[in-house]
């Protein structure tokens, strides 16, 4: 009999993958590692940063390269090298200080290779940090290196809808998407979930026809539409679930195992 090739899988972390404590549930992990096992292609696309993806290694058996800071990055856990990465344009600084003047209020993040910084504390900033584990380095906006490769608001959604109302007005030299309710996340117009995956199956040698791949928010919709099998979470958004081939179980009830059970 002729063993069919599995797919490469491709996995959001929080809000698909990890369950509402930011936790890989054992159904998930083994069902992941029965997949690899079977010789699937596994990876993760999420808009964390290397060191907020690291303290899941041991759970996941991701031996692909990953989609790191929601499409910035594109790093090999396995031979500990980037091997792509994107930034916003120089001329994004004084933007991005115009917004901070006009919201006072909202809390900024900024990604700077293997670096977080704390530009302004809110309270969402705060449960950002306590949910990822990581500690950020505290500085003023001009204090931060060049380049960055994202710049993430992060504030209570009815004030960041104004957020996005301000942005929509101008004349932008970057993207932004809605990572959560909580987060709008900036990037270079060129990264995206959806524009890493296509560099991706580039690298591996592979076809889009042969990825699956999982989400659950707005920053997912590029991948889900381009993929080959797209799958939106239960608890996905309205948006990604009109445009996903499939909608599974909610993230809390094992979603990705149950992916894997109809490649398997």
């Amino acid at each position: 009999m002729i063993k069919r090739r599995l797919p490469l899988l491709v996995c959001d972390l929080d809000g698909t993958l990890l369950d509402s404590q930011s936790r890989v549930s054992r159904e998930n992990q083994e069902a992941l590692e029965a997949f690899v096992g079977e010789g699937g292609l596994f990876t993760v696309a999420t808009g964390r940063f290397r060191k907020a993806v690291e303290l899941y290694r041991r759970q996941l058996p991701i031996n692909a390269p990953a989609i790191l800071v929601n499409g910035a990055v594109i790093y090999d856990f396995k031979s500990e090298l980037t091997l792509w990465e994107n930034s916003l344009p120089i001329g994004s600084r004084q933007f991005i200080q115009d917004c901070m003047d006009a919201f006072p209020e909202m809390g900024v993040e900024i990604y700077q290779g293997d670096e977080s910084f704390l530009i302004r504390p809110s309270a969402e900033t705060q449960a950002h940090i306590l949910r990822e584990k990581f500690e950020p380095v505290s500085a003023a906006l001009d204090a931060v290196p060049l380049p960055w490769q994202k710049v993430l608001f992060a504030w209570e959604p009815a004030s960041l809808r104004a957020v996005d109302a301000w942005l929509k007005a101008r004349a932008m030299p970057f993207r932004y998407t809605f990572s959560e309710p909580q987060f709008l996340e900036i990037l270079d117009v060129a990264a995206s979930k959806g524009s890493c995956l296509l560099r991706l199956v580039d690298l591996l040698g592979l076809s889009l026809d042969g990825v699956v791949a999982v989400g659950d928010n707005l920053n997912d919709l590029e991948m889900i539409q381009i993929a080959g099998v797209g799958v939106a979470v239960a608890n996905a958004h309205t948006e990604l679930k009109r445009i996903a081939d499939r909608v599974t179980i909610h993230h809390d009830s094992h979603a990705v195992a149950e992916v894997i059970r109809g490649l398997l």
